[in-house]
């Protein structure tokens, strides 16, 4: 009887927080942590701001991308020149590249609920195809690539791969 009282307590704990991360997200308002996302730090207030150092990691995987480099080529280039990633570490594996290419963040522009919680006792995360409202926000924040580059990568990772 117990068990059942403190899950009972425990999902509308998880109900609570979700609607106000939603509520939040109507108005506007981001709260992304970025202890894993490269290229930028949570400024005061909670928005993002540039971190310069990682800035040029950003830019360079959209260049070499762009150049016609793959997703594999772009990540050993990386190691070997010993750039961290977002996490801070030294291994970069090609679906990070192709991550942090299609992320809109790099743009300026926020995504929320991109991805929902469907377990919470499990933690399962999938990709919101629908099951929630999401909010498209454009301009939320400084911008890294330019969005005329960041099109030009859309495009091209659209394309069949050879």
């Amino acid at each position: 009887m117990r068990a059942a009282f403190v899950e009972e307590e425990s999902k509308d704990t998880s109900d609570a927080i979700t609607w106000a991360l939603r509520a939040k997200y109507k108005k506007g308002e981001v709260n992304i942590n970025c202890a894993k996302f490269l290229g930028y730090d949570n400024g005061p207030g909670g928005g993002l701001i540039i971190n310069e150092k990682q800035t040029a990691i950003v830019r360079r995987i959209f260049k070499e991308f762009l150049a016609g480099q793959t997703f594999y080529s772009i990540a050993k280039s990386l190691e070997k020149d010993n750039l961290k990633t977002g996490a801070d570490g030294s291994k970069w594996y090609p679906n990070k590249i192709r991550q942090i290419l299609e992320n809109e963040k790099y743009v300026g522009d926020a995504h929320l609920n991109k991805y929902i919680t469907t377990d919470m006792y499990k933690r399962k995360v999938e990709k919101n195809i629908g099951q929630v409202k999401s909010i498209y926000i454009e301009n939320d924040h400084p911008a890294i690539i330019s969005r005329e580059d960041f099109e030009k990568v859309q495009e091209k990772l659209n394309l069949p791969q050879e």
